[in-house]
């Protein structure tokens, strides 16, 4: 099985290949500088048989490239390498249509088996070109297209729940979701899990799930920080201590911006105003605090709904679809409703 402990990249990418091997692994190096991990086919021998060690590297990536060259014929027939074909069939059954990207190498869509001539592939000319300025292509292109923004039906993690927490299980082992995916289903599982009290379960999930890369490392810990922070104020029903107060705060207290997903940005940029926003709430609840101090709290809390609400405008205005799933944290968030509170 391949370690995926962090090493800060984005995804695994496995690399299938025939006959073109120093192809592969040149790509494999190209990949690097667009912060993805490739896993060439095959490699070094870690499995007693190469067909387990394959599959095994497969069920660690969430994308694949496929590098289609023909063979040499004595009879003129398009030949394809039977090993790679093989791979190419087992990656069509296990990932989606958009995660396998296929490279035609000298070759056109039409030259393929009648069964695959619909493939969407991209062709690779050689013209006498050097083989590293071909990955260098291939890499390129290949970025271009999976670094597409996420799009999430973020309803559907709510009504599909039970396959949402498989997918969280299932992170380490075989995960079927690149990282960057895998961060927009956890921030968006916070309010489900309290939903349908899976407090329990999400925290045990967090423990367990090994990112490779750093931004959902953070978007981990944002959870945890709002798992901190119901815990410590029995889901907002007491005060909490000072102590946990700053602790807390100086973990929502971090630039995040992935240049990549204005989506994700904007919705961990209200996560964050939220919990401030919580603990501000809970500490104004103290006791034992002066009348000033109450009334010090009670207004960075009205801020901070103030602003969250408008990170939630913003949301809808930039991506009209989700004005329902936005709606669904409006009640909470409206200043006047925090009055309520006091």
């Amino acid at each position: 099985m391949e370690d995926r402990k962090s090493q800060n990249s984005d995804e695994k990418i496995f690399i299938a290949w025939g006959g073109n091997q120093a192809l592969a692994e040149l790509v494999h190096e190209k990949l690097k500088k667009y912060n993805y991990d490739g896993i060439v086919g095959g490699g070094a021998v870690t499995d007693m048989f190469l067909g387990s060690q394959i599959f095994a590297q497969i069920r660690q990536s969430t994308q694949s490239i496929i590098l289609v060259q023909q063979q040499d014929s004595s009879d003129g027939t398009m030949n394809f390498n039977d090993n790679m074909m093989f791979e190419w069939g087992y990656l069509t059954a296990r990932m989606q249509p958009g995660k396998i990207h296929v490279f035609l190498i000298d070759l056109l869509t039409r030259n393929l088996p009648s069964d695959l001539m619909g493939t969407w592939a991209t062709p690779i000319m050689q013209a006498g070109r050097e083989l590293d300025e071909i990955a260098e292509d291939i890499a390129r292109i290949f970025y271009a297209n999976a670094s597409r923004p996420v799009e999430l039906d973020k309803m559907r993690i709510i009504h599909t729940w039970d396959q949402t927490k498989n997918l969280l299980k299932s992170y380490n082992e075989e995960p079927s979701r690149p990282d960057i995916e895998m961060a927009h289903i956890l921030l968006h599982s916070i309010e489900v899990c309290s939903y349908y009290i899976e407090e329990e379960f999400m925290e045990e999930t967090l423990n367990k799930i090994n990112p490779i890369s750093s931004l959902l490392t953070q978007v981990i810990n944002i959870c945890k920080t709002q798992n901190a922070i119901m815990r410590e104020t029995s889901n907002l029903g007491r005060h909490i201590s000072f102590d946990a107060y700053l602790e807390l705060g100086a973990l929502c207290e971090i630039n995040f911006d992935t240049n990549r997903d204005e989506n994700l940005d904007l919705w961990v940029k209200f996560h964050l105003v939220d919990q401030v926003t919580m603990l501000d709430m809970s500490i104004a609840k103290n006791p034992e605090l002066a009348t000033a101090e109450k009334n010090n709290y009670h207004e960075k809390v009205i801020n901070g709904c103030t602003k969250a609400l408008a990170i939630l405008e913003n949301i809808i205005t930039v991506y009209p679809k989700e004005k329902n799933y936005a709606g669904l944290y409006f009640g909470y968030k409206h200043p006047e409703f925090c009055t309520l509170f006091y």
